[in-house]
């Protein structure tokens, strides 16, 4: 209760929803899920441990990146179109930027950039950058409604 700032009525509604499922909690977190990230992990079926993976994701949410904001570019367009340039780019610090960044680039070091693309409607455009020594997640980008050419410059920049 004290953690997210619950009320005994809220306590006693969930409560009563669990006991009218029969104890059933993957189901009730699937009908009734208590936050967005646990309603996209339980639902369907799962080759993973549900409930470890919701225990990492609240331990991940308390990291603070070093960084966060964006990307500025200056975009340069060939004249037939066929290839585009990008100069002058720095990061401009932003309290609600799209790119956290959680360590310092290291030169020489290998990193890997996956980037999953938004599909319309609320799914989000996911950059991960993984140091490839380590495994350690450095920086992320992680926007929604965005246009795809800028999200795709800012991997792009991400990865410069």
């Amino acid at each position: 209760m004290e953690k997210y700032g619950l009320s005994l009525e809220q306590v006693a509604f969930y409560r009563n929803l669990y006991n009218k499922m029969r104890g059933n909690l993957d189901k009730l977190r699937q009908e009734f899920p208590s936050s967005p990230i646990e309603a996209f992990i339980v639902t369907g079926n799962s080759v993973f441990n549900l409930e470890l993976l919701l225990e990492r994701k609240g331990q991940l949410a308390s990291l603070k990146p070093l960084k966060r904001g964006f990307f500025a570019y200056k975009k340069e367009v060939s004249v037939d179109g066929s290839q585009i340039h990008l100069s002058e780019i720095g990061f401009m610090d932003s309290p609600v930027g799209a790119i956290k960044i959680y360590e310092e680039p290291k030169e020489g070091y290998p990193y890997v950039a996956n980037n999953d693309p938004a599909m319309g409607g609320e799914d989000y455009f996911a950059t991960q950058v993984i140091d490839n020594t380590n495994k350690h997640q450095v920086a992320v980008y992680h926007k929604n409604k965005c246009d795809a050419d800028d999200a795709a410059f800012q991997l792009y920049c991400l990865a410069w």
